[in-house]
């Protein structure tokens, strides 16, 4: 066995060890029976036992044990039908022992259980109660019930719980008198009290951060609670909030992701354009068991709940492909975003991972101002600060699982073939975008832009300080797992971007098993610029099998002087070449934008082959290919984010790999 998983068992051993004391010590003294009853069989019926700590696959939870008293219930049952069970809910939820309580619907003849509370009614006589629990022995003297603590889901807030024992009695008399209801309660303890695992594993990791193997042992864990978390939200249901039909169909306490449209923050409300009209203002929120829009926002927060702040666009469209849109640094969710995409034939959702939402409603001009902090966002933003506290600390986590809810709602849609969803993200988006690869396989296809990973050795800008935070590094860009990603992905950059050195988009590519690099020449650096490539939407419909492909080179590019064969995609029109080339490596200036590839246009042969010549004292270049297709031009009409003039409309750009030559 090796040192780090000998670490990781010894910390789940102490883990449950303290758990269990601290949760029965503190159990200890709520076995009163209220309201109080003189009925000494009564007061025997049902003993609350102390409370144990379960800890198995599904969940961390209390379990509340009860005893049953055989002979008390024999004795009762001479004058009363007898139903008894137990009820559980969270403090978080408002309840506490004096709050928690059953009502009986006479007219229903049955037991009403309150909001957000559970209830598993175990005995009833002649089967007046419809069971949903039984005992644990065939003695039947004994039974249990366990609330989650839910530490190894999406919310892991600390929460307490109530236990309460009931205990129904009807008399058989045929009496007027309404039925008496009597409980055997206990509070259950606070979780906080309780250590958590992850702070137990992150407090080893902290004594030894020089101990490779305990640094080892919490990554490893961290991406094990990742990979667990992002499972739920994969097989979490969505709800439309408000639509009582659609929440009717959840089981009782299971939890979803619901979607709540706004339409007073319609960007487009007073459009003609049937387009834009679809594009719609909604919060998101993490998954639930209640409709959140029938709580005030202040009680969201209270209960730790958070949401994300989206523009949907659904086409007018059957079975339509959907892409979820993850915007840059500094920015928030853009309406244009989601439209661009709907314009392209995608049904899309344009996310805002840095906690800010629309305040104003119509549409958002570029670059503006018009969203606040949302008070039920996220933490931090834009920021590997925390990358080594819990994982509900941490920016990046939350906006990774931004992705996989926007995933599942976009799936979720009957007018979006689920097996049609893709991802693309801007700068940090496309970094954010790289990571949800790791974790989330069910896209179809992905295009980060800009950034993507080997962000620690960039020489640029390199996002959030990497190359200072070696622990960020191994966490959120794990190669092992990028490598491990079969999601067909085209990544996009340029030669000259200050945030992204072009060799780690390359490198980036190379990892995955099916990685395609794009370097577009002269590309800017933006958020409108970033959406606004018309080569996104033309890879997700090539993947699908419902476009042409992309120019690619046929023959590898060898030495300084060579002929490369192409293979052009069918009906492609006025093929170009250029080829742009570096007199310097890459790395040795500071200031790149005062450095520009030199450009030499090249001719394509009938034969669609292409003589290269490299210039002498190219230490770098690589080669550009574009093609005029009829859709994508056709597809562009009316976008938002038409790009810059050097482009023109309706071109699909591809490109070599950048190529180094030793001389």
């Amino acid at each position: 066995m090796n040192k780090k998983i000998k670490i990781f068992l010894s910390l789940l051993a102490i883990f449950l060890f303290m758990a269990a004391l601290s949760l029965t010590a503190q159990a200890k003294g709520y076995t009163n029976l209220y309201p109080a009853s003189d009925n000494a069989s009564l007061k025997k019926l049902i003993t609350a036992e102390p409370l144990a700590m379960r800890d198995d696959e599904d969940a961390v939870g209390i379990t509340a044990l009860y005893s049953v008293d055989k002979d008390a219930l024999k004795k009762l049952e001479e004058s009363y039908y007898v139903t008894f069970g137990a009820l559980v809910a969270r403090e978080s939820d408002g309840y506490d022992l004096s709050t928690l309580k059953l009502t009986y619907d006479k007219k229903q003849g049955n037991l009403q259980v309150p909001e957000h509370a559970v209830m598993l009614t175990v005995y009833s006589t002649d089967g007046k109660q419809p069971l949903d629990g039984k005992f644990l022995t065939e003695e039947r003297n004994a039974f249990s019930v366990t609330l989650d603590i839910e530490m190894k889901t999406v919310e892991r807030a600390s929460d307490g719980a109530v236990h309460l024992a009931f205990i129904l009695l009807e008399e058989k008399n045929d009496s007027d008198d309404a039925p008496e209801l009597f409980y055997v309660g206990r509070k259950g303890t606070s979780y906080g009290a309780v250590p958590s695992f992850e702070g137990m594993v992150q407090a080893e990791y902290n004594q030894n951060k020089g101990d490779g193997a305990a640094v080892d042992a919490y990554i490893d864990f961290l991406q094990t609670q990742i990979k667990t978390d992002v499972s739920v939200l994969q097989n979490t249901p969505v709800m439309i909030c408000k639509d009582g039909e659609m929440a009717s169909t959840l089981e009782k306490g299971e939890r979803a992701i619901w979607v709540e449209y706004v339409p007073e923050k319609d960007p487009y409300a007073s459009s003609r354009d049937p387009m834009k009209r679809c594009v719609r203002a909604a919060y998101i929120y993490y998954p639930m068991d209640f409709d959140p829009a029938l709580e005030e926002p202040s009680e969201l927060k209270s209960l730790g709940v958070r949401r994300v702040f989206a523009y949907i666009a659904v086409p007018y469209a059957n079975q339509a492909p959907g892409l979820v849109c993850v915007h840059g640094g500094g920015g928030h969710a853009y309406a244009e975003y989601a439209l661009e995409a709907a314009m392209h034939g995608y049904a899309a959702i344009a996310i805002d991972t840095e906690g800010y939402h629309n305040t104003t409603g119509g549409s958002i001009p570029y670059n503006a101002s018009a969203h606040a902090s949302d008070s039920l966002g996220h933490c931090e933003k834009d920021s590997f600060a925390n990358a080594e506290k819990s994982l509900s600390e941490q920016w990046l986590y939350h906006a990774v699982m931004d992705t996989v809810i926007a995933n599942t709602v976009l799936r979720s849609m009957s007018e979006v073939d689920e097996n049609a969803v893709g991802i693309t993200g801007i700068s940090w988006g496309g970094l954010i975008t790289s990571t949800a690869l790791c974790y989330d396989h069910r896209y179809a296809f992905a295009v980060p832009v800009y950034i993507s990973f080997h962000m620690a050795e960039s020489y640029g800008i390199s996002v959030g300080g990497l190359p200072e935070k070696p622990f960020a590094a191994a966490l959120w860009q794990d190669e092992a797992l990028f490598k491990q990603c079969p999601v067909p992905t085209l990544i996009i950059s340029c030669e000259n971007d200050l945030f992204a050195s072009v060799d780690t988009v390359s490198k980036s590519a190379n990892d995955l098993p099916n990685g395609t690099l794009l370097i577009k020449p002269r590309l800017e650096h933006g958020q409108q610029q970033g959406a606004s490539l018309p080569e996104i939407y033309h890879f997700g419909y090539s993947v699908l099998g419902k476009a042409n492909g992309f120019i690619k080179a046929k023959t590898e590019p060898i030495g300084n002087n060579y002929t490369l064969a192409l293979d052009i995609p069918e009906g492609a029109e006025n093929v170009k070449a250029t080829l742009y080339c570096l007199d310097r490596p890459l790395f040795s200036y500071s200031d790149r934008k005062h450095v520009v590839f030199e450009e030499v246009e090249l001719t394509v042969n009938e034969d669609f082959t292409v003589n290269v010549e490299i210039p002498e004292g190219t230490r770098l270049y690589f080669i550009a290919f574009s093609y005029y297709d009829e859709q994508v031009d056709a597809r562009q009409t009316g976008t938002p984010y038409l790009g810059s003039d050097k482009y023109e409309r309706g071109y699909v750009y591809s490109s070599t790999d950048l190529i180094s030559l030793n001389s």
